[in-house]
């Protein structure tokens, strides 16, 4: 692997990482940026790493397959999981706590 590589693997790790602990308000509809872009990376790195040499059809749809699958199965695997509770919920247990934490330091 080039230099490239390894630079272009470690500012995407960068990014990510700093996108999960930022701040910052949940969309309402689903924008596939980086799954895109890393899709698109992974697609001309996997074809250029074929490129010299012969690659069945069976073998690219091994491949397709297997990502579809793994595509699906992550899909199961989130609407398996337990709902989070309501937001109401959420908001009252907010209050109580402002409220409790006033009532301690009152004293």
């Amino acid at each position: 692997m080039s230099f490239f590589s390894y630079a272009l693997g470690t500012l995407i790790l960068v990014v990510v990482l700093l996108r999960q602990v930022r701040v910052r308000p949940v969309r309402r509809v689903f924008a596939p940026r980086l799954p895109l872009v890393l899709g698109v990376i992974g697609f001309f790195t996997m074809v250029s790493y074929a490129g010299g040499h012969h690659v069945s059809s069976s073998s690219w749809l091994w491949v397709l397959g297997s990502m579809l699958v793994g595509a699906l199965g992550v899909d199961l695997i989130r609407l398996a999981k337990i709902p989070s509770p309501p937001a109401m919920i959420g908001y009252a247990l907010l209050v109580a706590s402002y409220l409790a934490t006033g009532a301690v330091w009152s004293k």
